[in-house]
């Protein structure tokens, strides 16, 4: 039974902040989950600091790893309270570790492409920046992009200043477009609203990425982002499980574009090219 007047350790005890430094966060965090009764510490001297024990160091263990992995902190409550013994905790947690590593491998990948990439500051075609970077190129898609839009301005703006890029350059692309999916996936799994300040600065990543090739305001921005609803390929790009994408996340970025563009002064339903 917890006891909340005890005023004596055996030595083994922690304070909020030696169990702070065990765990490697701030003791500003163990006093919020205290507060929100994901971690209540053991032990409370007479004077009403806290003090953890051995349990509730590895309770905090478990929810640091669910943390780490974005679960959001009702669901890691209910994920630790829940009726399963240690090994049930550790199997869940090795999966979700595994399905972590496997992202961040792709990640270091992208990463080791741009430091190649910057000793060799030299121009790359898209197409070669596709098949180092994106995985592949598909000419197909080309040819019909250009028979769709090949008379714009913006098409030309586009393919002028992919004409021009480094190999650096396109590296940083393809990371930040990945950086951009990891964010989607991110917001999916917490349950996010699209129509908040995390959703309008995913919003603002996804207008730079375009703005990489032409001008793109929020109205264009609306537009683009109606046709990924239209055209399954975009949803491969943006929920594919390979590059780290989850399910639901292009209906998530087209409510958040959408949201982003209301509170620039542009009705979604009124918008055009």
């Amino acid at each position: 039974m917890r006891d909340t007047e005890i005023d004596y350790t055996d030595g083994s005890e922690l304070t909020v902040g030696e169990a702070a430094d065990v765990l490697g966060v701030t003791a500003r965090t163990l006093r919020h989950w205290d507060s929100i009764g994901l971690l209540v510490p053991s032990w409370r001297t007479a004077a009403g600091h806290r003090l953890y024990l051995d349990a509730d160091i590895e309770r905090a263990q478990q929810i640091l790893v669910y943390r780490e992995i974005g679960v959001p902190l009702d669901e890691v409550k209910t994920l630790v309270d829940g009726a399963t013994n240690p090994r049930d905790h550790l199997i869940r947690q090795r999966h979700l570790l595994k399905e972590r590593a496997s992202h961040l491998h792709r990640m270091i990948d992208v990463v080791d492409n741009l430091l190649e990439a910057i000793d060799m500051d030299k121009k790359m075609t898209a197409r070669d920046a596709a098949e180092k970077f994106g995985g592949g190129w598909r000419q197909d898609w080309a040819d019909e992009a250009e028979q769709r839009w090949g008379d714009s301005d913006e098409f030309a703006e586009s393919a002028r200043r992919n004409a021009n890029r480094t190999k650096d350059e396109w590296a940083q692309m393809y990371a930040d477009q990945d950086a951009l999916v990891a964010a989607l996936a991110e917001a999916v799994r917490a349950g996010t609203n699209p129509d908040s300040e995390q959703g309008r600065e995913i919003s603002a990543k996804h207008r730079a990425g375009i703005e990489k090739h032409y001008e793109c305001g929020h109205a264009r921005q609306v537009c683009l982002a109606r046709m990924y609803l239209a055209d399954s390929r975009f949803r491969e790009a943006y929920e594919s499980e390979d590059k780290g994408g989850v399910p639901g996340a292009v209906e998530w970025l087209v409510a958040a574009i959408e949201a982003d563009a209301r509170a620039h002064g542009v009705n979604p339903d009124t918008a055009t090219w």
